[in-house]
């Protein structure tokens, strides 16, 4: 059995966890997200009093009187359905530790610190890193499960040792299991037509994949910029220069000359 010290209140490894017996100490040092009062999020060191060697950077997930519940079930995807994507498109899980603080009954659930939130539109960002957090949230679509809470702010983002981006998604207190062949369409490819919802791909899928999220799809318009001379050239050129990392949804054309004085003349 572990326990775990945080401030004055001491708190005991619970199922799921499968962290090693020990006694160790949470000391927050930023408080990340707060729920309606019932849920705290807090970046943390964990140590072990017994060993100067054991630390990590961790993010504990306080749950307190009706949201244990809400933290135990997330803790139980973990460790269950979601338990070989961690520490590559979800967070490491330490453990589950319950009890008693000055706040009532108390749930926290201690994971892998894996990075700030996007400080960029996801529609901004490099084409691989848009493909990386779509692959994610399929791989946990192909692992039983439907994140149920798709945004930004649910994708963190750490510099690998290789100096590449790498997302890890997190934040499934509103997920919840599901079964569906979606995932296994070999049809769907990154700026291939956009998919049918519940047909290609589930709706979730079809969203992350989406304009409002990853844009990986082909869009479903194409739309028609009026543009001559000097207009045209700047349009070009921002296209040349990688100015607009979205896939491209508009069509060059000069505008239409109503008046045949317009057009040039040939000498």
């Amino acid at each position: 059995m572990a326990q775990l010290h945080i401030l004055h209140d001491t708190l005991t490894s619970s199922p799921p966890s499968t962290c090693p017996s020990g006694t160790y100490t949470a000391t927050h040092t930023e408080l990340l997200q707060a729920e309606h009062g019932d849920v705290e999020v807090f970046r943390s060191t964990v140590t072990a009093p017994d060993d100067a060697s054991f630390h990590f950077q961790a993010v504990c997930k306080m749950g307190y009187g009706p949201a244990i519940e809400r933290v135990k079930r997330e803790a139980g995807l973990y460790q269950q359905e979601l338990k070989a994507l961690q520490g590559r498109y979800i967070p490491r899980v330490f453990g589950l530790f319950v009890g008693t603080t000055s706040r009532g009954p108390t749930a926290a659930l201690v994971m892998s610190y894996e990075g700030r939130q996007l400080k960029r539109p996801m529609g901004c960002l490099p084409l691989q890193f848009r493909k990386r957090v779509f692959r994610g949230l399929r791989r946990i679509h192909q692992a039983g499960v439907q994140h149920g809470d798709i945004r930004e702010a649910n994708v963190v983002v750490r510099r690998r040792r290789d100096g590449s981006y790498w997302p890890t998604i997190v934040d499934f207190d509103n997920s919840h299991t599901h079964e569906h062949e979606c995932v296994n369409n070999r049809n769907i490819k990154i700026y291939g037509s956009h998919p049918r919802p519940q047909i290609d791909l589930c709706y979730e899928l079809t969203f992350a994949g989406g304009p409002d999220f990853t844009d990986l799809w082909r869009p479903r318009e194409w739309h028609t910029i009026c543009a001559y001379g000097s207009g045209a050239r700047f349009v070009l050129m921002l296209l040349q220069e990688g100015a607009c990392s979205r896939p491209l949804r508009y069509r060059l054309r000069p505008p239409r000359m109503s008046n045949p004085s317009w057009r040039p003349q040939h000498t």
